[in-house]
């Protein structure tokens, strides 16, 4: 039987491709093939995959899988579509990324001001506030959105299960790190040591394949001081506390 893929979930910006990347550079075994990407699903998706053909990439090899989805599935993908998804989630192992909410959205902020002309007009306090361009987020604003995709997640039915991996790790410690992915992904025995921080492609090791991440700007832990005004920080908490507190994240008000 062949053994479980790897499941890489978080919302945008919260290291997904840092972890993605980590796992494939370092584990043999995970990179026998190209990570897939759970929304090729989606019938509107740009690199669109039939439920036979994302199977199909599936089962060539043991790989990793990245997904911004919620747990359910079912508002926004057809049956036959919901279906493969949950059979990916029920029979892979998960790790779920969570970074501080405030650094996720000034990192989605600068992200989508790169890509949206629209978004480029707005000032951060009005980006915060407006609703996500997720479709998945509903009538969600982006700070509501965040915290709704951590809960989902962390409350699923599968969370006992799961590794949670903070991007903070990643940044502060990446060797016990990458220890406790190769522990949980059953590869302790198989892995390479490599730190893909350091991976501009021309230095790269032999043993490291190119990069899959999105160039980050800056990846840097507590950015969100150059962006949130005390407004913002009070319209973030008023949504967010309970969760940051539960996560572990000070509250950046006491800082103001």
């Amino acid at each position: 039987m062949q053994k479980q893929n790897v499941l890489v979930v978080s919302h945008r910006r919260s290291g997904t491709h840092l972890t993605i990347d980590s796992i494939r550079n370092n584990f043999k075994a995970l990179r026998e093939s190209p990570y897939v990407t759970l929304e090729t699903l989606d019938s509107a998706h740009p690199d669109h995959l039939s439920v036979t053909e994302f199977r199909q990439a599936i089962s060539d090899h043991r790989c990793v899988i990245k997904a911004h989805y919620l747990p359910e599935v079912s508002e926004y993908l057809s049956p036959e579509q919901a279906r493969c998804a949950k059979d990916v989630f029920q029979e892979s192992k998960q790790i779920y990324v969570v970074r501080n909410g405030l650094d996720v959205l000034a990192s989605l902020y600068e992200f989508r001001r790169g890509h949206d002309p629209a978004v480029g007009e707005m000032s951060f306090s009005q980006f915060i506030r407006e609703p996500s361009f997720d479709r998945k987020a509903g009538t969600f604003d982006k700070v509501a959105y965040w915290a709704h995709h951590v809960q989902s997640w962390l409350n699923s039915t599968k969370a006992d299960q799961m590794l949670v991996l903070r991007f903070e790790q990643w940044v502060n410690d990446y060797p016990a790190t990458i220890k406790k992915v190769a522990q949980f992904v059953g590869l302790s025995k198989d892995w390479f040591r490599t730190d893909v921080r350091m991976g501009a492609v021309a230095g790269k090791k032999s043993t490291q394949i190119q990069r899959t991440w999105v160039e980050p700007r800056k990846g840097q832990i507590g950015d969100h001081v150059n962006y949130f005004t005390l407004d913002d920080l009070e319209y973030f908490y008023s949504r967010c506390a309970d969760l940051m507190q539960e996560l572990g994240y000070q509250d950046a008000r006491l800082a103001k």
